[in-house]
């Protein structure tokens, strides 16, 4: 699925920043050359920044336009036409949500409500990852916060709300209900084997976005190792005070071995005298 098609009114000049960069692990377009960084005009921007990507309006208004998380960036020097390519993360705001999507479990939450004005959740729907780098616009800060989070207030504390570059609030991510189905699943310790997928899988729902965090799906499968590793593993054995050993402990036990020695050597004497 394609996004809306970006364009400049006048295309500035584009240029790679050092030297190139092995391509990351998940990257498909391994055999073009990567690099970490680019200028496009006055914008220079990063793997890692998340970015406003400009669209068919021209609007001043960076509200109004496409924001992303930029993951690689490579040159296919065989497309004449945009040889500069971004490989993204889509955030869509609250009004770019699917109209059908389920937000019970959302709202029964009482979590702040989503604004369309500072909250991004992260896409989930199959749109076209690789891009033109050229249709990068600006640069953007990004937020990643729990879901109780009042994003409106937050934003106010950092920064302001006509700020440039603009600040965003990332509390959400979209999973389809089918993870929902199965993090469920995991957490009430039932297996997921057997699991439907019929009529889930288009239909989304709303998801605490916790970076460096393991997903509810994860924490509830932790949790059940833990539980599991602690009924099996062996009984603690108490702890055992330390000897303290005497200095000249080495001494004494050389003088042993000499004592017991001699004591051979005269045994051995008598016995080859007896016979």
């Amino acid at each position: 699925m394609t996004r809306t098609k970006r364009h400049f009114p006048q295309r500035p000049s584009f240029s790679w920043v050092g030297e190139q960069v092995p391509p990351p692990p998940h990257m498909r377009k391994a055999d073009f050359p990567h690099y970490r960084s680019f200028t496009l005009g006055e914008l220079t921007a990063e793997v890692g920044d998340y970015v406003i990507i400009q669209n068919d309006a021209t609007s001043e208004d960076l509200n109004s336009l496409e924001v992303a998380r930029l993951d690689g960036l490579y040159e296919d020097r065989m497309n004449d036409n945009d040889p500069h390519r971004a490989v993204i993360t889509w955030l869509c705001r609250p009004n770019q949500l699917p109209k059908t999507m389920d937000l019970e479990g959302y709202k029964e939450q009482n979590f702040p409500p989503l604004d369309d004005r500072f909250d991004l959740v992260l896409e989930a729907r199959d749109y076209q990852k690789d891009i033109s780098a050229d249709s990068i616009y600006y640069k953007c800060f990004v937020h990643i916060k729990p879901p109780s989070t009042d994003p409106e207030d937050f934003i106010n504390r950092v920064s302001s709300p006509d700020a440039k570059p603009p600040h965003y609030v990332l509390r959400f991510k979209m999973i389809t209900a089918l993870e929902a189905s199965q993090a469920k699943r995991t957490r009430e310790g039932k297996s997921n084997k057997n699991t439907s997928s019929k009529g889930t899988k288009k239909k989304f729902v709303l998801d605490a976005y916790m970076d460096g965090l393991p997903s509810p799906a994860k924490r509830a499968t932790k949790s059940l190792l833990k539980e599991r590793n602690q009924r099996t593993s062996p009984p603690s054995t108490p702890d055992v005070s330390k000897i303290q050993l005497p200095d000249n402990l080495e001494l004494k036990l050389l003088k042993v071995v000499k004592v017991d020695l001699s004591r051979t050597s005269q045994a051995d004497v008598k016995k080859r005298r007896l016979s």
